[in-house]
């Protein structure tokens, strides 16, 4: 009776496209013809044109499946992890694999590690057996910083804490938000295309000493760039501080100034090509920042 050979195992390809090179690795995977680009996003949509629900359509035809509506992560937006229909759309998968597909499961986050696209990993490898393969240096392509988008004037506020404390105000270090995150550690301070109006008039009201700190002309606020670098040490949902105002605050240390950046921002946490930051910190500053060579937990 001849030997019967066993059957390779498929490949499954985790893939964050917030991470530098994710373009041009995903375009390569597909260049095998029995590759499926399975989108796990609840909701299929990107500030970039290449990683929207129709580009994908359309560049690889019927082999882009969405699977949001059962893989996606309910709380996307922030809180625990939660899949749409785990059950259905891991039955989805099998069966893709048993048709003799691979898979790359595609999402936004950069770290896997904190990604729903990791639920789904382990979930699918309790159902069967496949080889999990990560993109490599080579994908990952040139070092990155993360950074969040900031409305102005709080952006600038946030990366002036000594023109504050020269004044013997406290000095702002609570970003105010709706939701959380499990990131902690260097965070460029992005300010954003958007000004909230009322908020010098507001906080001068509550402490008319800022008036002699801060710019009160509009003019004065760079927006659509970097501003700053800080470092992310927590988030509370309570505080005594005269800052905090949101639902939750992001607390920040060691907040200083950079000159400005033009850069386009993105909703959540984004990253940043850590060459923009060499003209203006040491290249040992620079690479101690970017995830790869630290080991960071990170979710927006």
């Amino acid at each position: 009776m001849p030997e019967r050979k066993e059957q390779p195992l498929r490949k499954v390809y985790p893939v964050g496209y917030g991470m530098d090179g994710a373009l041009q690795y995903v375009d390569q995977l597909m260049t095998q013809p029995q590759m499926l680009l399975i989108d796990t996003r609840f909701s299929p949509k990107s500030w970039s044109v290449d990683w929207r629900k129709e580009t994908l359509q359309k560049k690889y035809g019927k082999r882009y499946r969405l699977a949001g509506a059962y893989l996606g992560n309910l709380n996307f937006q922030g809180g625990p992890i939660e899949l749409a229909d785990p059950d259905t759309g891991i039955q989805g998968l099998c069966r893709y694999l048993e048709e003799g597909y691979d898979l790359i499961l595609l999402c936004q986050c950069q770290d896997y590690h904190t990604c729903h696209r990791k639920v789904i990993v382990d979930l699918l490898l309790q159902q069967t057996s496949v080889e999990v393969l990560q993109p490599g240096p080579a994908a990952a392509g040139a070092e990155t910083i993360m950074a969040l988008s900031i409305q102005q004037p709080y952006a600038h506020w946030l990366s002036h804490p000594g023109t504050f404390l020269s004044a013997g105000i406290r000095p702002k270090t609570i970003e105010n938000r709706d939701g959380i995150t499990k990131y902690r550690g260097p965070w460029l301070l992005h300010a954003s295309a958007t000004f909230d109006h009322d908020a010098i008039d507001s906080w001068v009201g509550r402490c008319p000493e800022l008036e002699q700190v801060i710019p009160l002309d509009e003019k004065a606020y760079t927006t659509r760039a970097i501003v700053g670098i800080a470092d992310l040490v927590g988030v509370v949902h309570q505080s005594n501080d005269p800052w905090f105002v949101g639902t939750y605050g992001f607390v920040f240390e060691n907040a200083h100034p950079l000159d400005p950046i033009a850069y386009r921002g993105q909703l959540k946490l984004f990253p940043v090509p850590a060459s923009l930051l060499r003209a203006q910190l040491p290249t040992s500053d620079v690479e101690s920042l970017s995830p790869s060579s630290r080991k960071r937990e990170a979710r927006p």
